[in-house]
């Protein structure tokens, strides 16, 4: 299973002044991706994470391929075989495991008491070097399965690699490199090199080392003469987490503070590329072996892909495997269920951060999820034109509901259950059985492609957009009760306030407020700076929150129409939010592959206490 890593989030009075609000309370995936490496063929990357797994990932569609959960602790380290017939990860508990890539099976697993944190193969694939938290360094053979040498190191040992004839090894001990020979276990060389961690190693020959450091220097180290040069002055401004070296390219990354991730040629110092910052701190990077690709791990949900020769980035890998459109809270808010452009409906709890099911066969994107209101289905809208309800216990599909010709953009239970409601870009409204999946009604009127629904807290009426307007129904006769024009506006989302009498839109940079009872626009809350996908109303009404596709959810007090925060870490479009049942949590679902889940009880009492002190 996936888990969380849970990062407190201290929303002080500073969000009252539309300051970016902190780290979410989590992030629903990897929980943060401690290692990365390309195989050597570049077929597959192999990520290990706080999850206490290793996830593998083909390299061209961008698939998960595999899962490897034999670990009990958080994974520190994953390397791949040279030949790449094996795969070995390092975890914080001291395990190390090595795994054969053809068929997912243990090839080989050893335990020690000191958490690993490296790990790398020699060139034969017949021994295997770690390094520890207690400093010390071990070889083991992985045929007969037993540590043959143990290395005195230093205070720790975060990084470990074979000479080119694996006649040496090197290590990284924080601050001191140091070099053994493998077959006698004679240290030959132990260099300090003070003032500023070492991030990584990499031999260019037997006795020539390339080092990283995090003050973002590069230097050279001559094994035979101890001689120490700098080889590359600081790329990029700012203190260096991480570092990726390939010799054989000639090229070295170094992962910054601020997310920024700088490339750069170790023989000329010249900066190839300098990929963004990403809403997380990078922990660790990989070269594609032929130097086309290099992937970025951090402290957020996702590993990031990018194409060196454009620039650009080329995947995101993390909990969904695409962009993730919707998201909802279950009735207890033990549950979170997202819905995604790969097909799937996910299922997590909340409380541990555990994926606790794939619900699959959409056979296209799916684009929005509800629960029921007793909490044992989930409903999901579909670009395959269908709405299928799934039974949560059995993780299992429950009815397929078939009527749409178009896309289906958006699914909702009435309050008492008895109801499923369904819109889509054949522009119109359904209702349906919730237990049979009978078709009960349709509702037209609209005069495009209908975006979002929403009931009232009564049940009786229901309320829908499209462009240029939002209807309200009066389901009792199915005809349109009111209409709330938005000339040459596209309506993307609309929610209700749990009293019934405001009614929210999200259109184009704004949030609109409505009365519904007497159809007056009361409000219009401004701030994002692109398009309003989702609008969703906190259970207590006091807070609004809104997803944009500027990368951002705000939050909002209806009341005031006072922004009270930015939830700013995605790094693509937030399509989808709702708010936890008991209104303390918000989780917002964007185009970078993730859920994140939010401080809003904070929130609201933050805005309480500026309240009562103004």
């Amino acid at each position: 299973m996936r888990r969380l890593v849970a990062v407190l989030c201290v929303v002080a009075a500073a969000c009252l002044s539309i300051a970016a609000c902190g780290e979410p309370l989590a992030t629903l995936g990897f929980g943060g991706a401690n290692a990365v490496a390309f195989s050597p063929t570049g077929v597959s990357l192999a990520i290990g994470g706080s999850a206490a797994t290793v996830q593998i990932y083909e390299s061209v569609s961008w698939a998960r391929i595999a899962s490897h959960e034999g670990h009990r602790a958080p994974v520190e380290a994953v390397a791949y075989s040279p030949s790449g017939a094996l795969l070995a990860s390092a975890a914080a508990d001291g395990a190390l495991c090595v795994w054969d890539v053809v068929t997912g099976a243990s090839a080989a697993s050893f335990a020690v008491e000191s958490g690993a944190q490296a790990v790398a193969f020699d060139p034969s694939s017949g021994l295997l070097a770690s390094g520890h938290r207690d400093g010390r360094v071990r070889l083991w053979d992985i045929d007969k399965r037993r540590a043959i040498r143990e290395l005195r190191g230093g205070s720790e040992a975060p990084g470990v690699a074979f000479s080119p004839s694996g006649a040496r090894v090197a290590a990284n001990l924080g601050g001191e490199v140091a070099v053994w020979e493998v077959a006698t276990g004679e240290e030959v060389l132990r260099v300090t090199m003070p003032g500023s961690p070492i991030l990584c190693v990499a031999f260019v020959a037997d006795a020539s080392l390339v080092v990283a450091r995090g003050d973002g220097r590069v230097v050279i180290l001559d094994v035979a003469f101890s001689t120490l040069r700098e080889l590359v002055p600081p790329a990029s401004a700012g203190h260096a987490t991480c570092a990726a070296l390939a010799p054989a390219l000639g090229v070295a990354a170094l992962g910054y503070d601020d997310g920024a991730v700088a490339v750069f040629d170790v023989a000329s110092g010249r900066e190839l590329l300098l990929l963004p910052g990403g809403g997380q701190t990078p922990r660790c990077i990989d070269f594609h072996p032929a130097g086309s690709r290099i992937a970025v791990g951090g402290s957020g949900n996702a590993v990031r892909v990018w194409d060196l020769l454009s620039g650009q980035l080329e995947a995101v890998l993390g909990g969904h495997a695409a962009p993730v459109r919707a998201v909802a809270y279950s009735p207890t808010s033990a549950l979170i269920a997202s819905a995604g452009e790969d097909r799937t409906v996910r299922l997590w709890d909340v409380a541990s951060g555990d994926e606790v099911s794939v619900l699959s066969g959409h056979e296209n994107a799916v684009w929005s999820v509800a629960f029921s209101p007793d909490g044992r289905h989930v409903a999901s809208g579909s670009w395959d034109q269908t709405v299928r309800v799934w039974d949560v216990a059995r993780a299992e599909e429950a009815l397929v509901l078939r009527g749409h010709f178009r896309a289906v953009r958006c699914v909702r239970f009435s309050p008492d259950g008895n109801l499923l409601a369904s819109c889509g870009d054949d522009g119109t409204v359904r209702l349906w059985g919730a237990a049979s999946g009978h078709a009960l009604a349709v509702l037209r009127g609209h005069p495009a492609a209908v975006e979002s629904i929403a009931f009232g807290p009564d049940g009786s009426w229901l309320a829908s957009c499209s462009m240029g307007e939002v209807r309200i129904w009066d389901l009792a006769t199915g005809e349109t009760r009111q209409i709330l024009r938005v000339p040459d506006m596209y309506v993307a989302s609309v929610d209700v306030s749990p009293d019934g009498t405001t009614l929210a839109a999200g259109i184009f940079q704004s949030v609109l407020l409505w009365n519904v009872e007497s159809g007056e626009q009361i409000a219009t809350l401004r701030g994002h700076r692109h398009a309003v996908w989702g609008v969703a109303f906190a259970p207590s009404g006091a807070l609004l929150a809104s997803a944009s596709q500027d990368g951002t959810a705000c939050v909002w007090d209806p009341a005031t129409g006072e922004r009270l925060a930015v939830l700013a870490g995605h790094t693509g479009y937030v399509w989808g939010v709702a708010f936890a049942r008991d209104g303390d949590c918000v989780a917002t679902a964007s185009y970078d592959g993730s859920l994140k889940v939010w401080d809003a009880g904070a929130i609201e009492a933050s805005a309480e206490q500026a309240a009562d002190g103004s």
